[in-house]
């Protein structure tokens, strides 16, 4: 479920990303933020993987 829903919305994300930054120019903030919108269903959907990710990290930072 979360497989198959998070492969399609990166795909999506990934070219609709593509299609702002051709529009509206290279490297801008306003290319990043229309880009973290484009994402922003890929990043609710795969929220608790990416919760689970930041502990893992925060968690391990200690280690030697």
């Amino acid at each position: 479920m979360y497989y198959t829903e998070s492969h399609h919305n990166v795909d999506r994300a990934q070219l609709q990303g593509w299609h702002y930054k051709t529009d509206i120019g290279q490297n801008t903030p306003i290319t990043a933020f229309v880009f973290i919108i484009a994402n922003l269903d890929f990043i609710i959907a795969n929220s608790d993987f990416i919760i689970a990710n930041f502990i893992f990290v925060i968690a391990n930072q200690h280690l030697p």
